[in-house]
Formats: structure tokens, C-alpha cells, sequence
């Protein structure tokens, strides 16, 4: 049989593009078409330039009235959009225009694997090294939900520095071994199970991986005589076992068969090492300027800790309850959920393949882990007001896992402990103090490290209103005798908090000046996110004490810190941008209040949706800013729309909203409505009395 790498098999989509209008030199929504690159079953690629970000970029076309086809692309986009991995092409934008709908990649300048392998002669090595990388970025989709269904050479791309991507996730869908959908995806590549019922697995994608392999290795397509092929032996096996018929027989996960690929060839083990990291703006993700290193040892697989944490079941029955919420939008916030959760999952691997080789940081993204788990084991088992706040807890956690890459120092904890720390953040999350205290006790008991104990008791400290100052007097010495300056700081920006409850006059400060001595102590590349917290918590001391001025020096400064580390879209923005906005409301500066209330109403909706009753505050806080500028009508336009919101989830009669009510009732008044400000007041009244008496929500 005559060897050859031509993909001579054919997809099993519809593959007439032709019906697609697209020349060199069009526009599509703002992108510029330069060059056609590429065409096939899932449209026309062009290399594009993009002229807001003035970057270089790949817009893919299917023409909107071929619905197959647009609604892969569709699919491929919102997929796509959840994943953030150094091995997978990152999309930056989706949308429709005309009878076009579109998708906007980053430009890989390279080639793809099919003509990679045609170009030169390339040895085993070479080969099996490149489908390893890609290879982990089908694991870390696997994480995240997502089954690329379609994976073969001509769908990877690599890079002219040698930098491999797994591209068209064209036809992924969600994991789900339960549900036949249409047989989609390249004959000669599908699973027997895909091909059968139309299944999508993780195990689908691991035999299309095998037969791309093998084609890649041998030139031919697997067969019966798989055993008599000139393969080293260990390379085999592992091929044979990702090909076996039934499913259950192939390897356990992607990331075990890029491990086994790299003993069975001897490989050394793969890590990409972030030279910077910052959020991706589309979706809080980690974004990396990466450099590559080779290093000796394996990790514990992050599919597997991924699977026993957050199992996929536990997620579907998240998904399921999310749609049941009530209200005309819960379908758009269980499909904001799945996205962010995803997101969510693709970053952690990521930056668990980047950070396990250090002690410090695997140890460090194994509690944030727990941490997730927690969020959403608690959604599914409290339903109601749990499952609308997993959107914002997924939205916190996601912009907070960067800070696992400057961990240093390893602390022994248990699994035990770890989950009880998670379960403690969790429950105060969702305003249960008195569980969430008894999780941090549990905490305290568990811990065999005595930073981890320490930890443990500022948690539990924090968490309890009742804490006297003096008990971080103690907290301190321990941090101090320890020689631990970051334990150290942040414990003392908790006290600051105490300070604040007890309304001391100097202790306040004087735990601010703790907490910056100690961050001063520290290696600055380790402090961004303490010196940004740092500066809120001034801004707050100096709003309490009536410092208006310098409360708006100190949020900017807690801004630009954020920015800096998580990106101009960090969920974690919201408290400054919030703080800026009142403080710039008593400096009489309407114009920056209205903007700044505006800049968190759009990082609001960019990480919930239009639609979830948190962006009220943000709406309410925009109306306020809006009426004191003296545009009282467009300020009663987005209270009444902040009211609206939480009515669609908590009914017009929850004692919850009589303060909006009230706040509805005063703008009403100043524009002479007196009849509909009335009517409101008494609205409020009648809900504070209810709320006194005690018959719910109190």
C-alpha cells in the first residue's frame, strides 16, 4: 500500500461552501478580510485584521442561510469561548451580519499538522511530540465539557515556532454518553459508538487521536494487522488500547495517553512556563506569553482531579436545576453557568499543566479546586438563591485563580482541610455565617501545618462579627514568629475590617501600616493583588472617616491593580468601580460617577448576563449617579429597570426589595409623580413591616 499523509477520508457534514459571499477587501462586523487561507465542510477561512485592537486575525464565514453549517459555526464559537489553554486556538469574537454569520480567531502563522507532515521528512519523535501537545489541549477541553468530535491532523495547527493548537471545534458539543445526536464528524476517524448513535465522549476523541497518530506515523489507516507494523512496541500498545471497540477498554483520559505517549518514547515531560499572566478580556481566562521547557516528572493527570472534584454528573444536575429556576430568563442563565463553569474548568488545567511541577502552586490550585467543587455541590443541594449566585461565585473564582502562580511557599494540608476552607468561603458567600464559621473550626482541627492552621483561624476570625481586635493581636505574633509576611499582611487587612465594625479611631490605621510594612518585606512580583487590596481598604478607611478625596485616590490605585493583574474586565473590578462611583457622587463629579457606574453595569452583564438579578445593584447604583447629575428621568429608567430584574426572581411582594422601592419612591417625588411615589412608599412600608414581624425573609 503506497504511504501517504493525505487526509483521503471525507466529513460527514455537508460540505458545499460556495453559497458563502465573502471577497478579499470585505468587511464582516468590523473585521477586515485580507486573504482567503483555507475552505472546507465547515466554511471559508480569511486571514483578517481587526481595526479596534489594530491585531492581525482569522475569520472564519458560513453563509447564515445554510443553517447546518452556521449552526456549527455557532457551536464551534460559544465552545470555544469557554476554553483557555496554550494548546488550543483562543476565539476572540462570534457573531452574524447579513446572511453571514462569523467567527474571529487568533492568526496562527504556521501550517496544519496534514501539511506539516507533507512538507519534510519528520521522525517519530517529532511526530508523536506534536500530537502530545495536542493531545493536551483535547485533555484540557475534556475538563472543561468539551468533545471536539472531528479531531485530526488537518484540524491542528502548527505554528512556524513549532508551537501546536488543536483547532475547528466545529462540531463539539458537551459530554454526554447518554444521548444520540446526528452522526457528525470524518469518516475513517470515528469512534464505532459515533459512528453507530452519534454519542460524544471524551473516548470518541481519544480513538479519532489514536487513528490520526497512527495515520501520522505509518501513512496508512489502522487495520486488523496493526500488531505487524514497524511501531516501537510501547507506542503501540498505546495506540492499540485507544482503539479498542468498546470504549470502556481505552485509556482512562486524554491526559493518561499523552503520558504514556511521553514514557513510551522516552520524551521528557512538556510544562509551558507563563512569562506573564493576565485575564483575557472575552472571558476572564488565563492568557500566557509562553515559553516552552522540558522537565523530568509527572503530575498527578488534571482530568482525573477534575473528575473526582466536579464529576460530570454533579454538573449536569447543576445545568438541569439552573434551568428550573424561576423566571422567563433561566435558560439564558443555565446556558451563562455552563459557559462560565466551563471557562472556569479550562483555565484550571491550564494552569494546573503550567504550575503542578511546583509543590507550592499544585498544592494551591488543588484547594482552589475544592473550593469549586464546593460552590457547586452546594448549588445543586440548596437550589433557590444558591443556584442564582453560582454565576456569581464561578465569575470571583475564575478572576482569583491567577493568584496560584505566585504561591511560594508549600503548606501541608489535608483533604479534609482542604474542603472545609472551601466550604467556609462558600457558605459566607451565600450569607450563611454561622455554617460557614463551624466549616472554618473544622478548618482549624484539620490542619497539620501551622500556616494552614493559621489561615484556618483568620478565616474563622473574619468570618465572625463578634471578633474582638484583640484576636489578631495574637494572630499576628504567630505570623511574625513563623517569618510568613504574606500570612502576615493579609491577616491584617482582615482586622482592618474589625477596626471598622468597632469604630476604634486609630486601629484602622494602624493595621494598615501592618499590613504595608509587611508587603513591603515581600518580592514585589508576589505583592499586585495584596498592594491592590491594600489600597481599597484605605479608600474604605478614608470614605468611613469622611476623606472623600483621598477614598478616590486609594480606589483608583485598587483599579489599576486589579487591571493590571486580572484585566479591564475582572469581576473583582465591581467593589472599586462601586466605591468610585459613590465617592465621585459627594465630590459633586456627576459625569465620572455616571461613567464608572457604567464601566460595572458592563463587567456585570459581560460575566452574568442581561439578565441576573445581581446586575440590579449595578443598575440601581448607575440610576442613582444618573438623578444626582440632574438626568432624573434616565436615572427612574434604570431604577425601574434594576427593580424589574429582582421582581423576575423574588416576586414584587420579598421584603428584599423594599429598600428599592423606597429608593424608586424618592426619585418618583423629585419629578413631581407624587401619585406613583405614594404608592411606592407605602409599597416599602408595608414590606419593612412584614420583614419587623418576621413572616419571611427576614
Amino acid at each position: 500500500m503506497e504511504r501517504t499523509h493525505k487526509d483521503e477520508t471525507a466529513p460527514t457534514v455537508p460540505s458545499d461552501t460556495s453559497d458563502v459571499t465573502a471577497f478579499e477587501g470585505d468587511k464582516v462586523g468590523r473585521y477586515l478580510l485580507l486573504r482567503q487561507i483555507g475552505s472546507g465542510a465547515m466554511g471559508r477561512v480569511f486571514a483578517g485584521f481587526d481595526p479596534e485592537l489594530a491585531r492581525r486575525v482569522a475569520v472564519k464565514l458560513v453563509a447564515d442561510g445554510s443553517h447546518t453549517l452556521a449552526r456549527y459555526l455557532r457551536s464551534e464559537g460559544r465552545m470555544l469561548a469557554t476554553l483557555s489553554h496554550p494548546n488550543i486556538v483562543p476565539v476572540f469574537d462570534v457573531g452574524e451580519e447579513g446572511d453571514r454569520a462569523f467567527i474571529v480567531m487568533e492568526l496562527v502563522d504556521g501550517t496544519s499538522l496534514s501539511e506539516w507532515l507533507e512538507a519534510a521528512p519528520r521522525t517519530r519523535r517529532e511526530i508523536v511530540r506534536a500530537w502530545c501537545d495536542a493531545g493536551r489541549g483535547l485533555a484540557a477541553a475534556h475538563a472543561a465539557g468539551v468533545i471536539h468530535r472531528d479531531f485530526k491532523a488537518s484540524n491542528v495547527l502548527i505554528a512556524n515556532d513549532g508551537h501546536v493548537r488543536v483547532a475547528d471545534f466545529g462540531l463539539a458539543r458537551e459530554s454526554d454518553a447518554s444521548t444520540a445526536h446526528p452522526v457528525e464528524g470524518t469518516r475513517g476517524y470515528m469512534a464505532p459508538e459515533a459512528f453507530e448513535s452519534g454519542v460524544a465522549t471524551e473516548a470518541v476523541d481519544q480513538y479519532a487521536f489514536c487513528v490520526s497518530l497512527y495515520h501520522a506515523l505509518t501513512g496508512v489507516y489502522p487495520a486488523a494487522n496493526i500488531e505487524r507494523d514497524r511501531l516501537p512496541g510501547r507506542v503501540r500498545k498505546v495506540i492499540e488500547r485507544g482503539l479498542s471497540m468498546d470504549p470502556a477498554a481505552r485509556w482512562p483520559s486524554m491526559s493518561v495517553v499523552v503520558t504514556e505517549l511521553e514514557r513510551a518514547m522516552r520524551l521528557p515531560r512538556v510544562v509551558w512556563v507563563a512569562a506573564a499572566v493576565m485575564l483575557v478580556a472575552a472571558l476572564g481566562g488565563v492568557g500566557l506569553w509562553l515559553a516552552r521547557r522540558e522537565e523530568a516528572g509527572a503530575c498527578e493527570i488534571a482530568g482525573d482531579l477534575v473528575a473526582r472534584e466536579l464529576p460530570v454528573a454533579t454538573r449536569t444536575r447543576l445545568f438541569d436545576a439552573m434551568r428550573q429556576v424561576p423566571g422567563p430568563h433561566a435558560a439564558e442563565l443555565a446556558s451563562r453557568v455552563e459557559s462560565l463553569l466551563g471557562g472556569a474548568l479550562g483555565a484550571w488545567s491550564s494552569a494546573y499543566e503550567q504550575g503542578c511541577h511546583s509543590p507550592a502552586r499544585a498544592r494551591c490550585l488543588q484547594s482552589r479546586l475544592a473550593e469549586l467543587g464546593a460552590i457547586i455541590a452546594d448549588a445543586v443541594a440548596e437550589q433557590d438563591d444558591a443556584l442564582l449566585d453560582v454565576a456569581i461565585q464561578l465569575s470571583r473564582w475564575t478572576g482569583e485563580l491567577p493568584s496560584c502562580a505566585t504561591q511560594t511557599t508549600v503548606v501541608d494540608e489535608s483533604r479534609e482541610y482542604q474542603h472545609a476552607m472551601a466550604r467556609s468561603l462558600v457558605l459566607s458567600r451565600l450569607g450563611r455565617g454561622t455554617e460557614a464559621i463551624a466549616a472554618a473550626e473544622r478548618a482549624v482541627a484539620a490542619a497539620r501545618d501551622p500556616r494552614a492552621k493559621l489561615r484556618a483561624q483568620i478565616r474563622r476570625f473574619d468570618l465572625d462579627p463578634s471578633t474582638k481586635i484583640d484576636r489578631y493581636v495574637q494572630l499576628a505574633t504567630d505570623a511574625q514568629a513563623l517569618g510568613d509576611d504574606d500570612l502576615l499582611a493579609k491577616l491584617a487587612l482582615a482586622a482592618v475590617e474589625t477596626c471598622l465594625r468597632e469604630t476604634v479611631p486609630t486601629c484602622a490605621q494602624e493595621w494598615l501600616d501592618r499590613s504595608g510594612a509587611a508587603i513591603a518585606r515581600m518580592p514585589v512580583e508576589t505583592t499586585a493583588e495584596l498592594r491592590a487590596k491594600l489600597s481599597g481598604m484605605r479608600g474604605d478607611v478614608a470614605a468611613r472617616d469622611g476623606n472623600v478625596t483621598t477614598a478616590a485616590a486609594m480606589y483608583q490605585d485598587e483599579l489599576r491593580g486589579i487591571e493590571a493583574v486580572r484585566g479591564d474586565k475582572a469581576f473583582d473590578l465591581l467593589p472599586p468601580l462601586s466605591g468610585l462611583a459613590n465617592v465621585l457622587i459627594t465630590l459633586r463629579r456627576y459625569d465620572e460617577a455616571v461613567a464608572y457606574a457604567q464601566r460595572a453595569d458592563a463587567i456585570a452583564v459581560h460575566w452574568l448576563g442581561e439578565h441576573h438579578p445581581f446586575r440590579a445593584t449595578a443598575l440601581a447604583q448607575l440610576g442613582a449617579a444618573k438623578i444626582k447629575k440632574g438626568e432624573t428621568q434616565a436615572g427612574i429608567i434604570e431604577l425601574e429597570r434594576a427593580l424589574a430584574l429582582r421582581i423576575q426572581f423574588e416576586g414584587e411582594d420579598s421584603p428584599k426589595l423594599a429598600s428599592m422601592y423606597n429608593n424608586l419612591a424618592a426619585a418618583y417625588h423629585q419629578k413631581n409623580n407624587l401619585t406613583s411615589a405614594l404608592t411606592l412608599v407605602d409599597r416599602a412600608l408595608a414590606l419593612y413591616v412584614k420583614s419587623a414581624s418576621g413572616e419571611e425573609g427576614r
